[in-house]
C-alpha cells in the first residue's frame, strides 16, 4: 500500500499523539479524600506509574524540542500539569526523600530501599521543571505571548514558600555526597 501526503492526515496523527501526551499525564495521579479521615480535604495521590509517565513526558518533550513546533509543552501547560499534577509529586516526594528513617541512619546515598523511588522522582520533576521554564525563542508573537504566560504560573506556583525551601534542602543533600562516590538514578 502506498500512501502519497496527499492520503496522510496530518490533523489526526497529531491528535492521536496529543492523546498519548494527555493519558501519560492523567496516570500521573490526582486528588482523592483520605479513607482514614473522611473529614479532611483532598490529597494528591501520585499515580502507580508516576515515575514511568515522568519518563514518558520528558521523552515527549525531547521529541518534540527536534520537530520544533513545541506541541507537548503547549498541551502541558493548557492542562496546568506544572501545577496541578508536578508541583504537589515534587512536594510529596521531596519531603519523602528528605525525612525517611531507617536503614541505620545510613547516608541516603547508601539506602537502596525506601527511598530510591522517591529520589528517582524528585529528579525527574526538576528535569521537567527545566524542560517547562525554557524561554521560547523564535516563536511567533500569539505562542511567545502563551508561553510567557504560561512561565509566569509555573514561578507562581512554585515560588511559593513550601516547593522552593523543598528545592533548596534537596540541593543540600545533594551535595552531601562525598567526592568521588557515583550513582545513577535512571
Amino acid at each position: 500500500m502506498d500512501l502519497s501526503d496527499d492520503d496522510f492526515d496530518y490533523s489526526a496523527e497529531i491528535e492521536k499523539y496529543r492523546n498519548v501526551v494527555l493519558s501519560a499525564c492523567t496516570s500521573l495521579g490526582g486528588l482523592e479524600k483520605d479513607p482514614k479521615n473522611p473529614d479532611s480535604g483532598y490529597k494528591y495521590v501520585p499515580g502507580y506509574e508516576c515515575i514511568d509517565c515522568l519518563k514518558d513526558l520528558k521523552r515527549y518533550i525531547r521529541i518534540d524540542e527536534m520537530g520544533g513546533e513545541r506541541l507537548v509543552l503547549k498541551w502541558l501547560a493548557q492542562w496546568k500539569v506544572f501545577t496541578r499534577d508536578l508541583v504537589p509529586i515534587f512536594e510529596q516526594s521531596s519531603d519523602a526523600w528528605l525525612n525517611f528513617e531507617g536503614q541505620d541512619d545510613k547516608p541516603w546515598y547508601h539506602c537502596e530501599e525506601g527511598r530510591n523511588d522517591s529520589y528517582y522522582t524528585v529528579c525527574l520533576c526538576i528535569d521537567l521543571f527545566v524542560f517547562m521554564t525554557w524561554e521560547m525563542d523564535g516563536e511567533e508573537s500569539d505562542s511567545k505571548n502563551f508561553f510567557y504566560n504560561s512561565l509566569l504560573e509555573y514561578k507562581k506556583a512554585f515560588c511559593s514558600n513550601n516547593p522552593l525551601s523543598l528545592l533548596i534542602r534537596v540541593v543540600a543533600r545533594i551535595f552531601e555526597t562525598p567526592l568521588g562516590y557515583s550513582f545513577s538514578f535512571y
